[in-house]
């Protein structure tokens, strides 16, 4: 299972990420002060495999076999020092996140920064 690590700068940021993970369906699974672990559980989509079920068992099983490879989603967000996450820290970038209009440029809580 990959874990995906968030770094940001500043105690407000970092409960603004958890936060918005939260709204996304991720559960907080452990937190400390300058760490937290987030998992969101996969989700078996009812509708599909009716669909499937009606139109073709064989679509059935083809959604049965992809739901049963597919894995949880796990973020870590780290709280770091300013300087450190600013300077190359590990991070990903959220697709859901606020991006400049020429996609050059994302909103990490704090600061606008370039994307890498």
């Amino acid at each position: 299972m990959a874990v995906r690590t968030v770094a940001v700068g500043d105690p407000r940021a970092f409960e603004m990420v958890i936060a918005d993970y939260s709204a996304r369906g991720f559960l907080l699974v452990s937190k400390t002060e300058t760490s937290a672990l987030l998992r969101k559980p996969k989700q078996f989509n009812v509708l599909l495999a009716v669909l499937g079920a009606v139109l073709c068992l064989v679509g059935l099983l083809v959604y049965v076999i992809f739901y049963a490879t597919q894995q949880d989603e796990v973020v870590e967000v780290r709280l770091v020092d300013r300087q450190a996450a600013l300077e190359g820290a590990p991070f990903t970038l959220s697709p859901d996140g606020d991006w400049s209009p020429d996609g050059t440029q994302w909103w990490d809580g704090v600061a606008w920064r370039p994307v890498p």
